[in-house]
């Protein structure tokens, strides 16, 4: 981390607000007690090895580093400077951290996670399959990186991975259901899962009084779906998007076009009154 950096300031509803930064040098906002929200992009790299086994890069933090040094962390990430995208963020980070040189189309949404009240991810996934294998350390925050067998990674991870990390199941079962909707790893027997909308949610249980710890929950927005609407537009298969209202995940933005707010289309779906 840089501490002449600033980082970009979001609004609750993930949409960034212009002009708006956070002095880095302050730490992350919940530190200070602030109500300021700020973004991180999550970059994993995965690749099939020569024995066509799945594996996942992790990076080993260098040993003069302020935070967790010998621990190993994900491929690469941190937050989301002022004025940035979230893709410019993610690309960012992966040439800094790795000398991992990727471009929009590299990236694949995977899900978005809030780690607290001031702070969430966009997590994306790049597929390394064939590409070069050597990487440099650019910002001398990581001292090497390991590729790891997907089917060790609980292992692996328990062990060596930094302590947030080690804590932070539902980040990793995210990441076997993205994984498992693709084809790419089986079932792991966890049994069901329901998927909740986190705004609505959120909203609910804040009108009861209730604090709910999310990480005993999955949950779910719109922005989760961004992976869905990306694949069918592809594919010519996207008609169109309906949305109960005007405000939704900044990740749908690039299907502005085939967005149509409930609003339009009441008198079509309405329940008619006898």
């Amino acid at each position: 981390m840089h501490h002449d950096e600033m980082w970009q300031v979001y609004a609750p509803n993930g949409e960034a607000v212009p002009g708006e930064g956070w002095n880095s040098a302050l730490d992350n906002p919940e530190k200070t007690g602030s109500d300021k929200i700020v973004g991180v992009a999550v970059v994993f790299l995965y690749r099939y090895n020569a024995s066509g086994e799945l594996e996942l890069l992790w990076q080993k933090r260098a040993p003069g580093i302020d935070r967790y040094p010998g621990y190993f962390d994900i491929s690469a990430g941190g937050h989301i400077n002022l004025g940035e995208t979230v893709v410019e963020g993610a690309i960012r980070e992966a040439r800094e951290e790795i000398g991992a040189v990727i471009t929009e189309s590299d990236l694949q949404f995977a899900f978005t996670k809030p780690f607290n009240r001031n702070r969430f991810a966009w997590i994306f996934m790049v597929d390394w399959t064939g590409r070069a294998e050597e990487f440099c350390f650019n910002d001398n925050e990581v001292s090497e990186v390991k590729w790891v067998k997907y089917a060790e990674t609980e292992e692996f991870r328990k062990k060596y991975a930094k302590p947030p990390l080690q804590k932070d199941d539902i980040t990793f079962l995210n990441l076997d259901d993205w994984m498992r909707m693709r084809g790419m790893v089986d079932g792991n027997g966890l049994g069901n899962y329901a998927f909740i909308d986190g705004n609505n949610l959120y909203l609910g249980a804040k009108n009861q009084g209730i604090s709910i710890d999310y990480r005993k929950l999955i949950v779910t927005g719109d922005g989760d779906f961004a992976c869905l609407m990306d694949y069918l537009k592809r594919n010519g298969k996207l008609k169109k998007i309906i949305t109960p209202t005007a405000n939704f995940s900044l990740l749908l933005k690039p299907y502005i076009k085939d967005i149509v707010p409930i609003e339009v289309i009441k008198e079509r779906i309405q329940k008619q009154e006898k």
